[in-house]
Protein backbone atom coordinates (compact mmCIF):
# COMPACT_ATOMS: atom_id res chain seq x y z
CA UNK A 1 0.00 0.00 0.00
CA UNK A 2 3.09 2.34 0.72
CA UNK A 3 5.04 1.07 -1.74
CA UNK A 4 2.35 1.91 -4.60
CA UNK A 5 2.59 5.76 -3.69
CA UNK A 6 6.22 5.62 -3.98
CA UNK A 7 6.41 4.17 -6.85
CA UNK A 8 3.98 6.53 -8.30
CA UNK A 9 7.13 9.50 -8.24
CA UNK A 10 9.25 8.40 -11.05
CA UNK A 11 11.98 11.80 -10.10
CA UNK A 12 12.52 12.43 -6.79
CA UNK A 13 13.12 16.35 -6.68
CA UNK A 14 15.83 18.56 -5.44
CA UNK A 15 14.38 20.46 -2.71
CA UNK A 16 13.36 19.42 0.80
CA UNK A 17 9.06 19.58 1.26
CA UNK A 18 7.45 19.25 4.61
CA UNK A 19 3.80 18.29 5.43
CA UNK A 20 2.70 19.55 8.82
CA UNK A 21 0.88 17.30 11.17
CA UNK A 22 -0.58 17.66 14.69
CA UNK A 23 1.78 17.17 17.08
CA UNK A 24 2.40 13.88 18.40
CA UNK A 25 4.09 13.11 21.57
CA UNK A 26 4.16 9.57 21.24
CA UNK A 27 4.67 8.14 18.17
CA UNK A 28 4.19 4.58 19.09
CA UNK A 29 1.00 4.63 17.63
CA UNK A 30 1.65 5.87 13.81
CA UNK A 31 4.27 2.74 14.35
CA UNK A 32 2.29 0.28 15.22
CA UNK A 33 0.61 0.39 11.95
CA UNK A 34 4.37 0.14 10.54
CA UNK A 35 6.00 -1.76 12.78
CA UNK A 36 5.28 -5.32 10.64
CA UNK A 37 7.04 -3.73 7.92
CA UNK A 38 9.93 -4.95 6.57
CA UNK A 39 12.71 -2.37 6.41
CA UNK A 40 10.49 -0.02 8.95
CA UNK A 41 13.11 1.79 11.59
CA UNK A 42 11.92 3.73 14.60
CA UNK A 43 15.03 6.03 16.22
CA UNK A 44 12.96 6.29 18.94
CA UNK A 45 13.69 8.96 22.09
CA UNK A 46 11.22 6.83 24.38
CA UNK A 47 8.95 10.17 24.87
CA UNK A 48 6.61 10.63 26.70
CA UNK A 49 7.87 8.13 28.89
CA UNK A 50 11.87 9.86 28.74
CA UNK A 51 12.07 13.88 28.36
CA UNK A 52 15.80 13.51 27.58
CA UNK A 53 15.71 13.26 23.98
CA UNK A 54 14.79 15.79 21.53
CA UNK A 55 13.38 13.83 18.04
CA UNK A 56 11.96 10.84 17.10
CA UNK A 57 12.32 9.55 13.57
CA UNK A 58 10.15 6.89 11.53
CA UNK A 59 10.84 5.78 8.22
CA UNK A 60 9.87 2.47 6.48
CA UNK A 61 9.64 1.23 2.84
CA UNK A 62 13.25 2.74 1.21
CA UNK A 63 14.16 3.47 -2.10
CA UNK A 64 16.86 1.41 -2.15
CA UNK A 65 17.36 -1.41 0.18
CA UNK A 66 20.94 -1.32 1.72
CA UNK A 67 22.58 -4.82 2.88
CA UNK A 68 25.95 -5.25 3.79
CA UNK A 69 27.45 -9.18 3.85
CA UNK A 70 31.61 -8.85 4.89
CA UNK A 71 33.20 -6.30 2.63
CA UNK A 72 29.96 -6.05 -0.12
CA UNK A 73 27.08 -3.99 0.58
CA UNK A 74 24.45 -4.99 -2.10
CA UNK A 75 21.42 -2.46 -3.06
CA UNK A 76 18.16 -2.84 -4.56
CA UNK A 77 15.79 -0.83 -5.61
CA UNK A 78 11.72 -0.55 -5.96
CA UNK A 79 12.37 -1.25 -10.12
CA UNK A 80 14.35 -4.82 -9.16
CA UNK A 81 17.63 -3.03 -9.73
CA UNK A 82 20.80 -4.19 -8.02
CA UNK A 83 24.28 -2.95 -7.54
CA UNK A 84 27.41 -4.24 -5.59
CA UNK A 85 29.84 -2.48 -3.96
CA UNK A 86 33.05 -4.19 -2.71
CA UNK A 87 35.30 -2.50 -0.10
CA UNK A 88 34.55 -0.71 3.39
CA UNK A 89 30.97 -0.57 3.74
CA UNK A 90 31.11 3.42 4.93
CA UNK A 91 33.18 3.91 1.88
CA UNK A 92 30.65 1.70 -0.23
CA UNK A 93 27.60 3.61 1.02
CA UNK A 94 29.55 6.88 0.64
CA UNK A 95 29.20 6.22 -3.18
CA UNK A 96 25.77 4.96 -2.32
CA UNK A 97 24.65 8.50 -1.16
CA UNK A 98 26.59 10.38 -4.19
CA UNK A 99 23.16 9.57 -6.29
CA UNK A 100 21.02 11.49 -4.56
CA UNK A 101 20.59 15.27 -3.98
CA UNK A 102 22.73 16.84 -1.28
CA UNK A 103 21.88 19.64 0.93
CA UNK A 104 23.01 22.80 3.06
CA UNK A 105 19.91 22.83 5.27
CA UNK A 106 21.74 21.63 8.33
CA UNK A 107 18.99 23.32 10.33
CA UNK A 108 16.49 20.11 9.52
CA UNK A 109 16.68 17.24 11.55
CA UNK A 110 16.20 14.58 9.14
CA UNK A 111 15.34 15.40 4.58
CA UNK A 112 16.06 11.74 3.76
CA UNK A 113 19.00 9.85 3.92
CA UNK A 114 20.30 6.17 5.04
CA UNK A 115 18.76 4.64 8.38
CA UNK A 116 20.10 1.86 9.87
CA UNK A 117 22.96 0.23 11.65
CA UNK A 118 26.28 -1.01 11.44
CA UNK A 119 27.52 -4.36 13.46
CA UNK A 120 30.42 -4.61 16.02
CA UNK A 121 31.90 -6.90 13.16
CA UNK A 122 32.25 -4.30 10.68
CA UNK A 123 35.26 -3.34 12.64
CA UNK A 124 37.20 -6.23 11.48
CA UNK A 125 37.22 -4.14 7.91
CA UNK A 126 38.55 -1.04 9.58
CA UNK A 127 41.97 -2.89 11.53
CA UNK A 128 43.50 -6.07 11.59
CA UNK A 129 41.34 -8.39 14.32
CA UNK A 130 41.92 -12.74 13.96
CA UNK A 131 38.53 -14.33 12.70
CA UNK A 132 38.10 -16.94 16.07
CA UNK A 133 34.63 -16.37 16.53
CA UNK A 134 32.06 -18.13 13.98
CA UNK A 135 29.63 -15.72 11.69
CA UNK A 136 26.40 -15.30 13.00
CA UNK A 137 24.47 -16.92 10.98
CA UNK A 138 21.43 -15.27 8.45
CA UNK A 139 22.61 -11.78 10.21
CA UNK A 140 24.11 -8.92 7.94
CA UNK A 141 26.69 -6.76 9.21
CA UNK A 142 25.09 -3.49 7.62
CA UNK A 143 21.53 -2.71 7.06
CA UNK A 144 19.40 -0.23 6.33
CA UNK A 145 18.06 1.91 3.58
CA UNK A 146 18.09 5.33 1.63
CA UNK A 147 14.87 6.83 2.87
CA UNK A 148 13.21 9.85 0.44
CA UNK A 149 11.12 10.36 3.30
CA UNK A 150 10.26 10.44 7.47
CA UNK A 151 8.42 11.17 9.86
CA UNK A 152 10.11 13.27 12.69
CA UNK A 153 8.77 14.24 16.17
CA UNK A 154 10.52 17.54 17.36
CA UNK A 155 9.96 17.03 21.12
CA UNK A 156 11.00 20.12 22.22
CA UNK A 157 9.11 22.39 19.55
CA UNK A 158 6.09 19.99 19.62
CA UNK A 159 5.70 19.29 16.15
CA UNK A 160 5.36 16.09 13.61
CA UNK A 161 5.91 16.16 10.01
CA UNK A 162 6.39 14.33 6.87
CA UNK A 163 9.71 15.32 5.79
CA UNK A 164 11.93 14.50 2.44
CA UNK A 165 12.31 14.52 -1.29
CA UNK A 166 9.23 13.79 -2.21
CA UNK A 167 6.27 16.80 -3.81
CA UNK A 168 4.75 17.58 -0.79
CA UNK A 169 1.21 16.58 -2.48
CA UNK A 170 3.00 12.98 -2.25
CA UNK A 171 3.89 13.81 1.47
CA UNK A 172 0.60 14.59 1.93
CA UNK A 173 -1.29 11.43 0.38
CA UNK A 174 1.40 8.88 2.10
CA UNK A 175 0.10 10.06 5.71
CA UNK A 176 -3.49 9.78 3.97
CA UNK A 177 -2.23 6.26 3.66
CA UNK A 178 -0.91 5.76 6.51
CA UNK A 179 -3.53 6.75 8.71
CA UNK A 180 -6.01 4.49 6.76
CA UNK A 181 -3.47 1.30 8.10
CA UNK A 182 -5.45 -0.39 10.74
CA UNK A 183 -3.39 -1.22 14.00
CA UNK A 184 -0.72 -4.11 13.83
CA UNK A 185 -2.40 -7.45 14.30
CA UNK A 186 1.64 -8.99 15.33
CA UNK A 187 0.87 -11.51 18.08
CA UNK A 188 1.64 -10.75 21.26
CA UNK A 189 5.11 -11.37 23.12
CA UNK A 190 5.40 -13.61 26.00
CA UNK A 191 8.68 -15.34 26.91
CA UNK A 192 9.19 -19.31 26.70
CA UNK A 193 12.31 -19.61 28.79
CA UNK A 194 14.46 -17.71 31.18
CA UNK A 195 17.24 -15.96 29.99
CA UNK A 196 19.89 -17.97 30.15
CA UNK A 197 23.81 -16.72 30.07
CA UNK A 198 25.39 -19.03 27.14
CA UNK A 199 29.10 -18.00 29.51
CA UNK A 200 28.63 -20.07 32.83
CA UNK A 201 30.43 -18.49 35.87
CA UNK A 202 33.09 -20.29 35.37
CA UNK A 203 34.06 -19.73 32.31
CA UNK A 204 33.33 -15.66 32.70
CA UNK A 205 36.08 -16.16 35.60
CA UNK A 206 38.70 -17.87 33.47
CA UNK A 207 37.70 -14.66 30.32
CA UNK A 208 38.06 -12.35 33.35
CA UNK A 209 41.51 -13.39 35.00
CA UNK A 210 43.25 -13.88 31.69
CA UNK A 211 42.31 -9.97 30.85
CA UNK A 212 43.66 -9.59 33.89
CA UNK A 213 47.00 -10.89 32.71
CA UNK A 214 46.69 -8.74 29.69
CA UNK A 215 46.19 -5.93 31.50
CA UNK A 216 49.48 -6.86 34.15
CA UNK A 217 51.55 -7.45 31.11
CA UNK A 218 50.87 -3.87 29.51
CA UNK A 219 49.08 -5.54 26.47
CA UNK A 220 45.87 -2.87 27.46
CA UNK A 221 45.37 -0.90 29.87
CA UNK A 222 41.05 -1.41 29.72
CA UNK A 223 39.64 -4.45 28.31
CA UNK A 224 35.86 -4.92 27.64
CA UNK A 225 34.45 -8.04 28.34
CA UNK A 226 30.75 -8.82 27.62
CA UNK A 227 28.78 -11.90 27.84
CA UNK A 228 25.72 -13.09 25.93
CA UNK A 229 21.83 -14.17 27.37
CA UNK A 230 19.29 -16.73 25.44
CA UNK A 231 15.89 -16.88 25.64
CA UNK A 232 13.23 -18.51 23.86
CA UNK A 233 9.90 -16.20 23.58
CA UNK A 234 6.39 -16.47 21.53
CA UNK A 235 4.71 -14.28 19.77
CA UNK A 236 6.44 -10.97 18.11
CA UNK A 237 9.25 -8.62 19.56
CA UNK A 238 7.22 -5.89 18.46
CA UNK A 239 5.23 -5.67 21.71
CA UNK A 240 8.13 -6.50 23.85
CA UNK A 241 9.84 -3.03 22.28
CA UNK A 242 6.67 -0.96 23.22
CA UNK A 243 6.50 -2.35 26.89
CA UNK A 244 10.93 -1.29 26.86
CA UNK A 245 9.97 2.05 25.80
CA UNK A 246 7.83 2.43 28.57
CA UNK A 247 9.36 1.03 31.48
CA UNK A 248 13.39 1.60 30.50
CA UNK A 249 13.10 4.83 28.46
CA UNK A 250 16.41 5.73 27.10
CA UNK A 251 17.25 9.06 24.61
CA UNK A 252 18.59 6.89 21.79
CA UNK A 253 16.49 3.99 21.42
CA UNK A 254 15.33 1.90 18.02
CA UNK A 255 13.50 -0.24 16.81
CA UNK A 256 14.43 -2.27 13.38
CA UNK A 257 12.17 -4.99 11.51
CA UNK A 258 15.12 -6.23 9.49
CA UNK A 259 12.62 -8.97 8.00
CA UNK A 260 14.09 -12.13 8.78
CA UNK A 261 14.68 -10.68 12.40
CA UNK A 262 14.09 -7.57 14.66
CA UNK A 263 16.45 -5.72 16.10
CA UNK A 264 15.43 -3.73 19.83
CA UNK A 265 17.77 -1.24 21.34
CA UNK A 266 17.65 0.56 24.62
CA UNK A 267 20.67 2.22 24.89
CA UNK A 268 21.37 5.30 26.32
CA UNK A 269 24.65 6.75 24.28
CA UNK A 270 25.35 8.63 21.68
CA UNK A 271 28.10 7.31 19.78
CA UNK A 272 28.85 10.56 17.51
CA UNK A 273 26.31 13.47 15.91
CA UNK A 274 27.91 15.40 13.04
CA UNK A 275 25.91 18.83 12.51
CA UNK A 276 26.90 21.70 10.72
CA UNK A 277 30.60 19.99 10.42
CA UNK A 278 30.45 19.97 14.50
CA UNK A 279 31.41 16.57 16.05
CA UNK A 280 30.18 15.47 19.45
CA UNK A 281 30.80 12.07 20.99
CA UNK A 282 29.43 11.14 24.32
CA UNK A 283 31.19 8.22 25.84
CA UNK A 284 29.77 6.19 29.09
CA UNK A 285 31.83 4.45 30.88
CA UNK A 286 31.24 4.06 34.97
CA UNK A 287 27.27 1.97 36.09
CA UNK A 288 25.69 1.95 39.22
CA UNK A 289 22.31 0.15 39.74
CA UNK A 290 19.80 2.91 41.18
CA UNK A 291 17.16 2.40 43.98
CA UNK A 292 13.56 3.26 44.76
CA UNK A 293 14.47 5.26 48.16
CA UNK A 294 15.51 8.23 46.63
CA UNK A 295 17.89 8.89 49.68
CA UNK A 296 19.90 5.66 49.19
CA UNK A 297 19.17 6.60 45.11
CA UNK A 298 21.69 9.90 46.10
CA UNK A 299 24.15 7.91 47.59
CA UNK A 300 24.65 5.31 44.88
CA UNK A 301 25.13 7.96 43.01
CA UNK A 302 27.64 10.26 45.01
CA UNK A 303 29.70 7.14 45.06
CA UNK A 304 29.90 6.71 41.50
CA UNK A 305 30.83 10.36 41.23
CA UNK A 306 33.78 9.53 43.24
CA UNK A 307 34.43 6.43 42.15
CA UNK A 308 38.56 6.48 41.19
CA UNK A 309 38.19 3.38 39.47
CA UNK A 310 35.45 4.68 37.37
CA UNK A 311 36.78 7.74 36.81
CA UNK A 312 39.76 6.17 35.38
CA UNK A 313 37.99 3.52 33.16
CA UNK A 314 36.03 6.84 31.84
CA UNK A 315 39.27 9.06 31.04
CA UNK A 316 40.56 6.30 30.00
CA UNK A 317 38.12 5.92 26.92
CA UNK A 318 37.57 9.95 26.66
CA UNK A 319 41.47 9.95 25.63
CA UNK A 320 40.80 7.38 22.97
CA UNK A 321 37.91 8.98 21.57
CA UNK A 322 39.73 12.64 21.54
CA UNK A 323 42.52 10.52 19.06
CA UNK A 324 39.58 9.16 17.51
CA UNK A 325 38.15 12.25 16.78
CA UNK A 326 41.55 13.77 15.82
CA UNK A 327 41.70 11.95 12.45
CA UNK A 328 39.29 13.43 10.71
CA UNK A 329 38.77 16.92 12.88
CA UNK A 330 40.59 20.36 12.40
CA UNK A 331 43.84 20.33 14.43
CA UNK A 332 43.17 21.27 17.84
CA UNK A 333 39.73 22.05 17.71
CA UNK A 334 39.09 18.40 19.66
CA UNK A 335 37.62 19.43 23.19
CA UNK A 336 36.50 17.54 26.53
CA UNK A 337 33.95 20.10 27.72
CA UNK A 338 32.33 17.67 30.19
CA UNK A 339 34.02 15.02 31.83
CA UNK A 340 32.57 12.07 34.21
CA UNK A 341 29.34 13.76 34.25
CA UNK A 342 26.55 12.48 36.39
CA UNK A 343 23.57 11.48 34.47
CA UNK A 344 20.78 9.44 35.88
CA UNK A 345 18.48 7.17 33.82
CA UNK A 346 15.30 4.79 34.73
CA UNK A 347 17.33 1.23 36.31
CA UNK A 348 21.20 3.30 36.45
CA UNK A 349 23.42 6.46 37.17
CA UNK A 350 26.18 6.50 34.52
CA UNK A 351 29.03 9.12 34.23
CA UNK A 352 29.09 10.18 30.86
CA UNK A 353 31.60 12.53 29.60
CA UNK A 354 31.50 15.21 26.14
CA UNK A 355 34.43 15.09 23.28
CA UNK A 356 33.71 17.71 20.79
CA UNK A 357 35.39 18.84 17.46
CA UNK A 358 35.39 20.47 13.93
CA UNK A 359 35.19 18.15 10.86
CA UNK A 360 38.56 18.59 8.71
CA UNK A 361 36.91 20.13 5.60
CA UNK A 362 38.64 17.23 3.51
CA UNK A 363 37.05 15.16 5.47
CA UNK A 364 33.12 13.65 5.81
CA UNK A 365 30.73 12.40 8.39
CA UNK A 366 30.95 9.01 7.64
CA UNK A 367 34.81 9.10 7.14
CA UNK A 368 34.73 10.08 10.71
CA UNK A 369 32.49 7.29 11.65
CA UNK A 370 34.72 4.60 9.73
CA UNK A 371 37.43 5.92 11.29
CA UNK A 372 35.96 6.01 14.94
CA UNK A 373 34.19 2.85 14.51
CA UNK A 374 33.21 0.31 16.78
CA UNK A 375 33.15 2.99 19.56
CA UNK A 376 36.03 3.11 22.33
CA UNK A 377 33.73 2.75 25.61
CA UNK A 378 32.28 -0.88 24.39
CA UNK A 379 36.12 -2.05 23.21
CA UNK A 380 38.49 -1.07 25.62
CA UNK A 381 41.85 1.22 25.35
CA UNK A 382 44.27 0.60 23.23
CA UNK A 383 41.33 -0.06 20.68
CA UNK A 384 42.90 -2.22 18.33
CA UNK A 385 44.86 -4.52 20.79
CA UNK A 386 41.77 -4.40 23.20
CA UNK A 387 39.77 -5.95 20.01
CA UNK A 388 41.98 -8.70 19.37
CA UNK A 389 41.92 -9.60 22.96
CA UNK A 390 38.39 -9.52 23.09
CA UNK A 391 38.19 -11.99 20.02
CA UNK A 392 40.18 -14.56 22.54
CA UNK A 393 38.32 -14.04 25.32
CA UNK A 394 34.55 -14.03 24.34
CA UNK A 395 32.49 -16.96 22.95
CA UNK A 396 30.29 -15.33 20.59
CA UNK A 397 30.56 -12.71 18.00
CA UNK A 398 28.56 -9.60 19.18
CA UNK A 399 26.55 -8.81 15.82
CA UNK A 400 24.83 -5.37 16.52
CA UNK A 401 25.49 -5.53 19.98
CA UNK A 402 28.22 -2.41 20.48
CA UNK A 403 27.78 -1.66 17.08
CA UNK A 404 25.77 1.54 16.17
CA UNK A 405 22.45 2.45 14.74
CA UNK A 406 21.40 6.21 13.27
CA UNK A 407 21.32 8.13 9.90
CA UNK A 408 23.26 10.03 7.67
CA UNK A 409 20.71 12.37 5.79
CA UNK A 410 20.94 13.97 2.31
CA UNK A 411 21.98 17.29 4.32
CA UNK A 412 24.95 15.89 6.02
CA UNK A 413 23.87 15.44 9.26
CA UNK A 414 24.57 12.38 10.95
CA UNK A 415 23.57 11.07 14.52
CA UNK A 416 24.60 7.41 16.14
CA UNK A 417 24.55 5.29 18.68
CA UNK A 418 26.64 2.77 20.31
CA UNK A 419 24.18 -0.17 20.08
CA UNK A 420 24.05 -1.36 24.26
CA UNK A 421 21.08 -2.85 25.78
CA UNK A 422 19.91 -3.76 22.43
CA UNK A 423 18.85 -7.60 21.48
CA UNK A 424 18.08 -9.28 18.49
CA UNK A 425 14.89 -11.19 18.15
CA UNK A 426 15.30 -14.10 15.34
CA UNK A 427 13.10 -17.06 15.07
CA UNK A 428 11.98 -16.79 18.53
CA UNK A 429 14.96 -16.55 19.96
CA UNK A 430 15.65 -13.48 21.94
CA UNK A 431 19.82 -13.01 22.42
CA UNK A 432 20.70 -10.12 24.54
CA UNK A 433 24.04 -8.71 25.71
CA UNK A 434 25.75 -6.77 28.39
CA UNK A 435 29.54 -6.32 29.48
CA UNK A 436 32.01 -3.98 31.33
CA UNK A 437 35.43 -2.42 31.64
CA UNK A 438 37.90 -4.42 33.04
CA UNK A 439 41.14 -2.75 34.16
CA UNK A 440 43.36 -3.42 36.71
CA UNK A 441 42.26 -2.91 39.88
CA UNK A 442 38.39 -4.96 38.88
CA UNK A 443 37.17 -7.12 40.60
CA UNK A 444 35.43 -10.68 39.02
CA UNK A 445 32.28 -10.66 41.45
CA UNK A 446 31.59 -7.04 41.05
CA UNK A 447 32.15 -6.88 37.01
CA UNK A 448 30.09 -10.45 36.97
CA UNK A 449 27.15 -8.59 38.76
CA UNK A 450 27.06 -5.61 36.79
CA UNK A 451 26.35 -7.23 33.27
CA UNK A 452 23.17 -8.02 35.22
CA UNK A 453 22.75 -4.99 36.63
CA UNK A 454 22.75 -3.63 33.12
CA UNK A 455 20.05 -6.10 31.63
CA UNK A 456 18.06 -6.14 35.35
CA UNK A 457 15.32 -3.70 33.79
CA UNK A 458 14.70 -5.45 29.77
CA UNK A 459 14.53 -9.11 32.13
CA UNK A 460 12.32 -7.73 34.75
CA UNK A 461 10.04 -6.15 31.74
CA UNK A 462 10.56 -9.15 29.40
CA UNK A 463 9.44 -11.42 32.03
CA UNK A 464 6.41 -9.09 33.10
CA UNK A 465 4.83 -9.48 29.68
Amino acid sequence: MIKEIIKQSAVMQRQISKFELDYFSNLGDIADKLAGYPYTIWLDSCHPYSQQGRYELLVTDPAQLVIGENDQIKTQSHDGKTQIFSGNPFDSLEKILMQYPKFNHTDVFFCGGFVGYFAYDLGRLNEVIPNLLPQIPHFNNCLGGIYLWGIVSDHFKKTTEIIGILPSSQLQELWQKITALPASDLPGFKLASELIPMTDKASYQKSFKQAKQHIAQGDCYQINLSQAFLAQHKGHAWHAYLALRKNNPTPFAAYINAGDYQILSCSPERFIKIENNDVITNPIKGTARRHENSKIDKIYANKLKASIKNQAENIMIVDLMRNDLSRNCVPGSVKVPKLCNLESFNQVHHLVSTVTGQLDALSSPLKCLRDSFPGGSITGAPKIRAMQIIETLETCRRGIYCGSIGYYGFNNNLDTSIAIRTMISQNHTLKLYAGGAIVADSECHSEYQECYTKIKAISQTLNQL
